[in-house]
């Protein structure tokens, strides 16, 4: 599995340091993981869906998957 996720595109790009990638991840336990663009302290989700501008997200939960998230990016 770690081999897959770090072939990823998006997942190449979340080095901590000269990032291009806007994604935040939040991991709570071994097995939930969010990733999303949304500024949690400064931004806002607008609820009017004729904004040009959304934040999007991804909830993932399965067995070890934030756990092996979070060890592929410590590796990168």
């Amino acid at each position: 599995m770690h081999d897959d996720l770090k072939s990823a595109d998006s997942l190449s790009q979340l080095g901590a340091h000269h990032s291009n990638s806007h994604a935040k991840v939040l991991a709570w336990d071994n097995n939930d993981l969010l990733i999303t663009s949304l500024n949690w302290l400064s931004a806002s989700a607008p609820n009017n869906l004729v904004e040009i501008y959304h934040e999007i997200g991804v909830y993932v939960q399965g067995w070890d998957v934030a756990k092996d998230f979070i060890k592929v990016f410590r590796s990168l």
